[in-house]
This record gives C-alpha cells, structure tokens and sequence, in this order.
C-alpha cells in the first residue's frame, strides 16, 4: 500500500474541517463582494464532512496496538481479538470467545459519511443542470 494511501485518512481530522471552513470562508467572501455564491464550496463542503467522518471513522480501532490490548484494556470490552475492520460500511469489532462482539466506530459515522457523499452528488448534479441551463438560453438569445 503507497505512502499516500495511508497518510489520507490518517489527516482526515485535520484536513476535513480545514477545507470546511475554508469554503466557508469563501462562500463568506463571495457574499461580501456582492457575486453568486456558485456550487464549488458547497460541494467542497458536503465532501469535507464525509471525509472527516471516514477518517474519524476508520481509525476508531486499534492501528498500532495488539488487538488483545486495544479491546481488553484501552476500551474496556472483553474480548480476545477484533475480527472485523471494513473500510465501507466502517465498522471495527471486538469480538467475545462466544462470537458477541462490539463495535468501535460511533453510530453516527457511517450516516455522516453517506450524507456528505450524497450531498456532494446533489450540488454536483445541480452544478451540471445550471451550467446547461445557461448554455441553453444563452444558445436561445444568439438566435
């Protein structure tokens, strides 16, 4: 697995809401000098959200630590070893002897990321519409 590969989602806390509030700020900007606010930051900002979450997400388990020692002592679950780590859906598992396990990640990661993906898809979608939109009356007024 390359380098980049791996550093990605380690920055994603940072970098997430780094690009966030930047395209807010843009947007904030924008507003101030009196010009459209256009569909970019908040693309930017759908996809930031979604790639916090991830990366909060995927790192909620044991990456440097024994898995007997991340589960048993550091969380505090019983359990002899995790069974499951899954990229999408994210989930890590401290699985039981008997096969009950528990999950790591928090119950509101997988929802954030398919929402900031979503809503990345949705302004993209209306970005594509506009543009063809204008093209058209601007095709219409030539005439």
């Amino acid at each position: 697995m390359s380098t980049t590969a791996l550093l990605a989602p380690m920055l994603a806390p940072l970098l997430g809401p780094l690009l966030f509030f930047t395209a807010a700020v843009v947007l904030a900007v924008r507003r101030v000098r009196g010009r459209r606010w256009g569909h970019g930051p908040f693309a930017v900002m759908a996809a930031s959200v979604a790639y916090t979450a991830y990366g909060l997400g995927l790192f909620s388990g044991p990456l440097w630590q024994e898995p007997d020692e991340y589960c048993g002592l550091v969380r505090g679950v019983p359990g002899d070893r995790v069974v499951s780590h899954e990229a999408l859906p994210v989930s890590v598992q401290c699985m039981t002897q008997d096969g009950h396990g528990t999950e790591l990640v928090p119950v509101w990661v997988n929802p954030l990321i398919y929402a900031g993906l979503a809503g990345a898809v949705a302004v993209v979608v209306l970005w594509i519409r506009a543009v063809a939109r204008r093209r058209t009356t601007a095709g219409a007024r030539s005439r």
